[in-house]
């Protein structure tokens, strides 16, 4: 979405009314994805199991990075989506949408993936692949169900107005993210640079691709022995918006590509993780399964 268009539409009387109701008044920020925005509090507390953001999807958005791929999301046991409908900056009051909001998903755990991301295709001839049609005012809906269903999904805008849907998260269980762990193996001018770099991608997620390129470099030019548990353990962060668990899945799938030994360690080390529980079990199957 153009920055001048978000700006305009979060600066309307409408969408800050409904964000400041929906949030509590307390401080909220956007974060600006490929297709789409998602709205958060500045400070989501990291004990709560239910998290609420506000999507602003443009006309031909989604939640996904495109169109024709499913988000995975291990991170979460239930999500609902309440569609408010179309915002203008001119109007007080939602645009009515009729059945042009699209959920496209697969209804089971075990979609097919991409070889090198943990995305899947939205095959429409694929079993277990559905759409369905969604009209803003409609009761809200769940997008996942801890059956399964929905855990890859994508929701796409096919209107011509920009929309507004309300999320409210129900998290998994992760364990806790403990990066010192890893940096205190190295010698301290190593080990807080690690430390860094990790920290960034946990905050910045696969925006580092991009804008921090240098830290993926130094990344993948640490010890595989050190960064691999240390990346592991990334798997474990909570998503913020930003794909941060997708973002340290490909940098062990980059570590893995280096050279047979590192494809070793890799592997090594994601079966002790997937024995041990202290992964996401969905990104290390992934994992043993793409390496």
């Amino acid at each position: 979405m153009k920055r001048q268009i978000m700006e305009e539409i979060m600066a309307a009387a409408l969408f800050k009314r409904e964000a400041t109701a929906f949030f509590g008044g307390v401080p909220y920020e956007a974060i600006a994805r490929p297709r789409s925005v998602v709205v958060k509090l500045v400070c989501e507390p990291a004990e709560s199991t239910v998290v609420k953001r506000l999507l602003l999807i443009p006309p031909g958005g989604c939640t996904s990075n495109e169109i024709g791929l499913l988000s995975p999301h291990p991170d979460v046991r239930k999500a609902k989506i309440a569609f408010k409908g179309g915002v203008r900056p001119e109007r007080e009051g939602f645009t009515r949408i009729d059945k042009q909001l699209l959920y496209a998903f697969f209804e089971e755990r075990n979609a097919e993936t991409y070889a090198f991301s943990p995305y899947a295709p939205a095959l429409c001839h694929a079993r277990g692949y559905y759409e369905h049609w969604h009209s803003s005012g409609e009761p809200p809906f769940f997008v996942v169900k801890e059956d399964g269903n929905g855990h890859f999904h994508n929701l796409i805008n096919l209107s011509n107005e920009l929309v507004l849907l309300e999320l409210e998260i129900e998290r998994a269980q992760r364990r806790p993210v403990k990066f010192v762990e890893a940096a205190v193996q190295l010698p301290e001018e190593q080990g807080n640079a690690l430390l860094r770099d990790l920290e960034l991608i946990a905050s910045e997620g696969d925006e580092i691709f991009d804008s921090h390129s240098e830290a993926v470099e130094e990344i993948l030019a640490f010890p595989s022995e050190k960064a691999v548990p240390a990346l592991l353990t990334g798997l474990n962060v909570l998503s913020a918006g930003r794909h941060e668990p997708c973002t340290f899945y490909a940098l062990l799938l980059k570590v893995a590509r280096k050279s047979r030994e590192s494809k070793a360690l890799v592997r090594a080390e994601a079966e002790r993780a997937l024995r041990d529980a202290s992964a996401p079990d969905y990104y290390l199957r992934e994992l043993l399964e793409k390496i």
